[in-house]
């Protein structure tokens, strides 16, 4: 397994947004704050997108950093999570800030190398980057595996699951397993908001009422109004760090 370096990033970009969309549950991709800084993320950080691959270069998994300033204490992480992060470093980028605070964004595997423990390889290689880089924390707003079959549990509920004596989601218990420590829940840590045309086009259903109702993938309810034509998505995640 290998690191790919930049150059070849951007001949692989078509895959690599496949990969992505993989990855991530639809109801999150229309997200305004990801439309307007993640392109940006590769052509700021380059080095800190972690890319790799099998010996006979097939495509294995990636992790998405970002570099970031932050002298706060961790309890006081914002509730807007992924939103604030990806923000948080590019504005920060801009602005000439010196990070001090390694970001985690994403980590994704390729589907053919699913359940073979590749995540946890992967993020020990995004652990190695913080040292790497002499940062003093890496903090992650991560979003439970499953997490959506449960869309009416508060996180605060879902998070202390157990099954069989270990804590039922797999992505919490990897990261708990890793050295990890949770921080708290950001409650609003991705913000999809569109009208309710663009609503019944993302998710296939037809919504005739005002209320609240699950969607597929997301890890809380969509608030349909139809009085004011509008949907709105605040996905909670849980702040987590290492150091």
């Amino acid at each position: 397994m290998i690191r790919i370096e930049s150059e070849r990033i951007k001949k692989q970009v078509q895959y690599y947004s496949d990969l992505t969309r993989s990855n991530w549950s639809p109801i999150i991709q229309p997200s305004g704050t990801g439309d307007e800084y993640w392109n940006k993320l590769f052509q700021y950080f380059p080095e800190y997108q972690l890319f790799y691959e099998t010996e006979e270069g097939e495509w294995l998994g990636f992790a998405n950093t970002i570099p970031i300033k932050y002298d706060g204490l961790l309890n006081d992480l914002p509730e807007e999570g992924w939103d604030w992060l990806i923000e948080q470093g590019i504005v920060g980028y801009k602005k000439g800030i010196t990070p001090n605070t390694l970001g985690g964004l994403q980590i994704g595997v390729n589907p053919k190398f699913r359940g073979k423990g590749w995540s946890k390889v992967i993020l020990e290689k995004a652990k190695m980057s913080m040292q790497d880089h002499g940062y003093k924390q890496f903090i992650l707003p991560i979003r439970p595996t499953l997490k959506d079959q449960h869309p009416e549990v508060p996180m605060e509920e879902y998070m202390t699951w157990k099954h069989n004596g270990k804590i039922y989601d797999p992505w919490i218990r990897t990261h708990l397993n890793a050295g990890a420590e949770i921080i708290k829940v950001c409650h609003s840590a991705m913000t999809v908001s569109g009208n309710l045309n663009e609503w019944e086009q993302w998710t296939g259903k037809h919504f005739n009422e005002s209320g609240l109702y699950p969607i597929d993938g997301g890890l809380s309810l969509v608030e349909i109004n139809l009085e004011n034509n509008s949907g709105l998505y605040l996905e909670p995640n849980i702040w987590i760090y290492y150091q």
